[in-house]
């Protein structure tokens, strides 16, 4: 007598549909969680980024960082002088800049 033990068709296919429906109710969750990292790292670097510039702005030139000492639209200027990638960007997408 040759009995061969294996799984049957119907088993396999029972067996990948529930991984199948596992995995499709995991990975929405997954990409999600990873699209929220992603954007939360980008704003860890932009404000990084910010603050050191603010800071060695306010060591060159000798001045705290205050409204009464860049008044009317002057700390701009002055401030794209520290900041590589300053640019204004409107409605379009900043955080791909950095």
């Amino acid at each position: 007598m040759n009995t061969k033990v294996a799984f049957t068709l119907a088993e396999v296919l029972i067996t990948l549909g529930i991984i199948g429906v596992v995995a499709a109710m995991t990975l929405p969750a997954l990409l999600n969680s990873t699209q929220h990292k992603e954007l939360y790292v980008g704003l860890q670097k932009a404000y990084s980024i910010i603050q050191q510039a603010i800071q060695r702005m306010s060591y060159e030139e000798g001045l705290d960082i205050t409204w009464d000492n860049y008044p009317n639209n002057t700390f701009a200027p002055v401030f794209k002088k520290y900041v590589k990638q300053f640019g204004a960007c409107g409605q379009k997408d900043c955080l791909s800049a950095i």
